[in-house]
């Protein structure tokens, strides 16, 4: 029987045996655009992913190589794919599970302050923008944190209470409310000025 456990490989013969080569069994993915796989020459291979929507039809060309286009992208989770090809001596079918892992998180923008530059001491205001309805972690010289809402503008803002004179550090990292998944961390590098 063809076909591969943890890698594309399927047994040289001809007509090669029924079989998926992409994706792999248990392949992790960022979005999979197409099926592909071998069976026999002419015979029509049937495709269906999760059991459901529309089922995927094409032909085995010459060569025993066989494909289906994905037009629309598949939700990020695991999911199962069939295929199968119906042949003289019967039905050929091939099942594998894979996985769309999920995109990951953009980055917060921290807009005020602005690295490299100064502020006046005291009460410091962090405003910046991320994904609407997330929740980004905001740092100050990584020991007084906070959190604050992305607003539906895709805007959040904090304030630092009493920041003293002195450079200083703010960090922001958002955080999914659907998934919990964690962005990468924007920093913004600042002179809090004492004004006379």
């Amino acid at each position: 029987m063809c076909c591969f456990l943890t890698a594309p490989r399927c047994t040289p013969s001809f007509p090669p045996p029924f079989c998926i080569i992409h994706p792999w069994r248990n392949e992790v993915l960022a979005q999979m655009d197409a099926i592909v796989g071998r069976g026999s020459p002419g015979v029509q291979v049937r495709v269906e992913i999760d059991g459901c929507g529309p089922e995927l039809t094409t032909l085995v060309d010459e060569n025993g190589w066989w494909s289906v286009p994905l037009i629309d992208p598949l939700p990020p989770g695991e999911h199962t794919l069939r295929a199968e090809q119906s042949a003289g001596r019967g039905v050929d079918t091939f099942t594998l599970p894979f996985v769309i892992e999920q995109p990951p998180l953009p980055t917060p923008v921290i807009l005020e302050p602005l690295s490299g530059g100064s502020v006046p001491a005291g009460d410091v205001i962090v405003l910046g923008t991320g994904t609407p309805g997330n929740t980004v972690t905001l740092c100050l010289n990584g020991l007084d944190c906070r959190s604050a809402l992305v607003a539906l503008n895709g805007q959040f803002s904090s304030t630092f209470i009493a920041v003293a004179p002195g450079g200083h550090t703010v960090s922001a990292t958002e955080v999914s409310t659907l998934t919990g998944q964690h962005s990468l961390t924007a920093t913004s590098a600042f002179t809090a000025v004492l004004v006379v």
